[in-house]
């Protein structure tokens, strides 16, 4: 859409998120996400929805007229704005540094669009093929997401084998290149390769074509086949997958989205409302994310104690019993404080 259409359709968006913010009283956010690459140009406003916790807008941009436009008529009106703050291409410092220099009324939140990409994929993939573990994965493309899907998918106890995929030098140098140093983790695939053995196939480059009709025909028969990058696959590709009867599936990133969400709220209040260290009466209380000194007490919230946790070793373990008379009466101490709330 040009602008005056993203403008008039941002202000829709804005009054739907109100009107459901007005119906169920949930916090409210929106998502600024980063064009995936520099050649993308369509603004993008998906339609506001209700997740379990929160009322989520979005918007998809890639220059900065558009995000100002965007933060001067959602701050304020929102509870929380959360901006992707990956190095997808040349203008995303310009924007990034924009989000951290405004003044604003709402929460500024940052996290990694293309990490929440990988983490969305892999739960999606794994719920569908119930486990992943032994199974043969041929991983296709080029880029971050593919990188981050190699190395996520080693832990798994998958066999990887990895078909590279083509793009731009500058897709490489901005995204991310081929990976390297996947030989310990993933065997490379060429056209002499057999693949009669492969249970699944991912495609992972970010909206570019990454595996054509040839591979289809070397693939077995009703295998699930997985576009988690968008555009991997040809026209020709599928046609031919289908007729193989094997499932092809698309990425729908919503889960992510809303599971990212409720953390960025999550992990602000636990800093904002939980996370301190308390000093009372020469004893040390610490809670929340805090490494608290050898003999610290830990407690839920040192704000609003209700329970204890341990007792600080000083390198950042818990210690479940005392270790010295100090330690058994500070906590004895604490536990009384606690009581008497």
């Amino acid at each position: 859409m040009d602008f005056a259409a993203f403008q008039s359709t941002f202000l829709q968006r804005i009054a739907a998120a109100q009107f459901l913010v007005e119906q169920t009283n949930k916090s409210s956010i929106l998502v600024i996400q980063q064009f995936p690459t520099a050649e993308d140009t369509e603004i993008l406003l998906p339609a506001v929805r209700e997740s379990i916790s929160n009322i989520i807008a979005f918007v998809e941009l890639g220059d900065l007229e558009t995000l100002k436009y965007v933060f001067a008529h959602a701050d304020g009106t929102f509870d929380a704005i959360a901006m992707d703050s990956d190095a997808k291409h040349e203008r995303s410092r310009a924007l990034i540094d924009y989000v951290r220099g405004v003044v604003t009324k709402a929460k500024v939140f940052y996290y990694s669009d293309t990490n929440v990409w990988a983490e969305s994929a892999l739960t999606f993939i794994q719920h569908v093929e119930k486990g992943l573990n032994g199974k043969n994965i041929l991983i296709a493309g080029t880029g971050i997401l593919v990188t981050k899907l190699l190395n996520n998918l080693s832990d798994y106890g998958t066999n990887l084998f990895y078909l590279p995929g083509q793009s731009s030098s500058q897709h490489q140098q901005l995204r991310g290149a081929s990976p390297t140093g996947f030989e310990k983790i993933a065997g490379t695939i060429d056209d002499s390769c057999d693949l009669s053995g492969i249970d699944l196939l991912i495609g992972a480059s970010i909206k570019q074509v990454s595996v054509d009709d040839r591979i289809a025909q070397r693939l077995p028969r009703g295998i699930n086949i997985y576009d988690m990058g968008i555009g991997n696959f040809s026209a020709d590709f599928i046609v031919t997958a289908r007729d193989r009867e094997d499932q092809v599936y698309r990425l729908d990133n919503r889960a992510g989205i809303s599971s990212m969400v409720l953390s960025l709220f999550e992990t602000d209040y636990l800093i904002t409302k939980m996370m301190g260290t308390v000093c009372i009466k020469d004893v040390e209380l610490v809670s929340g994310g805090i490494l608290g000194c050898k003999g610290a007490v830990i407690v839920d919230n040192v704000y609003k104690p209700t329970y204890v946790i341990g007792i600080a070793d000083g390198k950042g373990r818990v210690n479940f019993t005392p270790e010295t008379a100090k330690e058994s009466e500070d906590l004895l101490f604490v536990k009384r404080l606690i009581a008497a709330i």
